[in-house]
C-alpha cells in the first residue's frame, strides 16, 4: 500500500487472487476496507459454521491464470 501511495495508485477495484493459506478474517478485512476484490480459495480449518457478512467472490478461472503465471516464471 505504501508503494501504491507514493506512485499515486489507485488499487480499489482491483482483484487480489491469495492461495487459501492467506484465508484469514484479518487479511479479509484488511483487503476489503481497502475497496479490493478479493478471489482467495477458501480454507475449511476452522469453518465449520458459515460466517455472516459479504460472501468470497472466487473465480476458479482467474486462481488458475495467476497459478499457470507462476508456474510460467519458475519453468
Amino acid at each position: 500500500m505504501s508503494t501504491a501511495r507514493i506512485l499515486r495508485i489507485d488499487l480499489a477495484q482491483t482483484i487480489i487472487s491469495l492461495d487459501g493459506m492467506y484465508d484469514s478474517h484479518e487479511n479479509r478485512k484488511a483487503i476489503c476496507n481497502r475497496w479490493m476484490v478479493l478471489n482467495i480459495h477458501k480454507n475449511l480449518r476452522e469453518k465449520k459454521i458459515p460466517k455472516r457478512g459479504r460472501k468470497c467472490l472466487f473465480d476458479s478461472s482467474i486462481f488458475q491464470e495467476r497459478f499457470n503465471a507462476i508456474e510460467r516464471a519458475f519453468a
